[in-house]
């Protein structure tokens, strides 16, 4: 997006920097297919590190398995340095890229809001996982371990898990102006830098609570909100008061940043507007339910915890069904950046003015509509039932005593896979 910016998409990424593309890609496919592989020519599975998408070190056993130990251990760093060398080239190469015929990079114009934010948020949510594969990897070959340091980073990663679906809404946003060669509103730019600034405190807060203040940062598996406990009661009213403000600003710039989407008019006026495209129309929905469920879950536990369990919200049908419905947003960040990469292309080579073919937006409300149905399921089911068991597309599983209602599930069930995979 910033090289077809600055080129009026003429002009394509360097190539070393597509070349990093490419390790980046690849190496994911690696790690999936070595996961895939190993069980097949050791008899046993290979163990993932919990909260990473790292491997495990291989233990060296007999004689027999020495060579594919050796061999599995080169395998594993290569990946991890295509991982994290694709990642930083391809950060670096945006930030130094100049379009046929310039010479001078700081006449360019800085990198726009959305993409400031995106690398900001790439940044942050890499960076941990980069000093726990550093802090691993040294424990495996001096044997000294940093738990704590390791302790703190997984803590940290957990409160970016929003920066995925954050990034692709900044850039839906911005594709939206660049059709009409504009920019976002200002308002939605500072909307973006207020979520991406809470959302980069929060972390912030995580590691610095341990390290400065001797406290601990507890983080809720349901909603993903960090709370914060130090022994000085002063500092944890402070650390109480920032936490709601990071809250705030962060769903607050979220919903102006959607709200941006759709209230947009081009330099031209109304009439020289385009209508909302279904990719932005899916995309926003997306969003939406994403951000829906966890600002639910943060709202109810946040209640509780005011009133000093005075309501106890995590005891409603509503929080349980609530709670179901988490396992139906796995899919929404990979098909929300499916959706825009499918409309960017299709906006390139038309000169801004065409857009994908009928049935392929077809495909993304198919999509779209599934995880929507599998949402509402989950949420009625809920409602009724105190459990909800789903598999891992976010589907009901067929758990019911009455015939009837087992056959409806499964057929919606069904459905709903056949929505996603066949949109997909």
């Amino acid at each position: 997006m910033r090289v077809e910016f600055l080129s009026n998409g003429r002009d394509e990424p360097q190539a070393w920097v597509q070349s990093c593309m490419y390790a980046l890609t690849f190496a994911v496919l690696a790690s999936s297919l070595l996961v895939l592989a190993v069980p097949l020519v050791m008899g046993r599975p290979l163990p993932v590190k919990q909260g990473t998408g790292d491997l495990e070190r291989l233990e060296e056993t007999d004689d027999d398995h020495k060579v594919v130990f050796y061999a599995l251990t080169a395998v594993r760093y290569m990946i991890l340095f295509g991982l994290y060398g694709g990642l930083a080239g391809v950060i670096v190469g945006m930030c130094t890229y100049m379009p046929p015929g310039a010479t001078n990079l700081s006449e360019l114009p800085a990198p726009a809001p959305a993409i400031m934010c995106t690398m900001i948020l790439t940044v942050i949510f890499f960076s941990t996982q980069l000093i726990i594969a550093l802090c691993r990897s040294y424990a495996e070959f001096t044997g000294v371990e940093f738990p704590k340091s390791i302790g703190m980073m997984i803590a940290a990663s957990t409160t970016v898990e929003f920066a995925p679906m954050l990034s692709i809404l900044f850039l839906t946003a911005r594709m939206r102006a660049l059709q009409h060669d504009a920019q976002p509103q200002p308002w939605a730019q500072s909307c973006m830098y207020y979520a991406t600034f809470a959302l980069c405190m929060t972390t912030l807060l995580s590691l610095a609570v341990p390290l400065a203040l001797g406290g601990t940062m507890k983080v809720n598996p349901v909603s993903k909100e960090a709370t914060f406990e130090v022994p000085n009661p002063l500092l944890g009213y402070i650390l109480l008061a920032v936490r709601y403000l990071c809250m705030a600003s962060f769903y607050c710039g979220t919903v102006g940043v959607a709200y941006s989407i759709f209230a947009f008019e081009a330099p031209g006026g109304p009439e020289a507007t385009s209508p909302v495209s279904p990719t932005v129309r899916c995309v926003a929905i997306l969003t939406c339910q994403f951000f829906f469920v966890y600002f639910m879950m943060t709202l109810m536990l946040t209640v509780s915890e005011v009133t000093g369990g005075t309501i106890p919200m995590q005891q409603w049908s509503l929080f349980a069904a609530i709670d179901s419905t988490k396992s139906t947003l796995a899919f929404a960040p990979m098909l929300a950046i499916l959706f825009v990469t499918t409309r960017m292309y299709a906006l390139l080579i038309t000169d801004g003015k065409g857009a994908p073919q009928a049935w392929v937006q077809d495909g993304m409300y198919m999509a779209t509509w599934s995880l929507m149905i599998s949402f509402l399921t989950c949420l009625a089911t809920g409602l009724v039932l105190d459990k909800v068991e789903t598999d891992e597309d976010g589907n009901v599983v067929n758990k019911f005593s009455n015939q009837w209602v087992a056959i409806a599930m499964t057929v919606v069930r069904y459905l709903t896979m056949l929505l996603l995979y066949g949109g997909v």
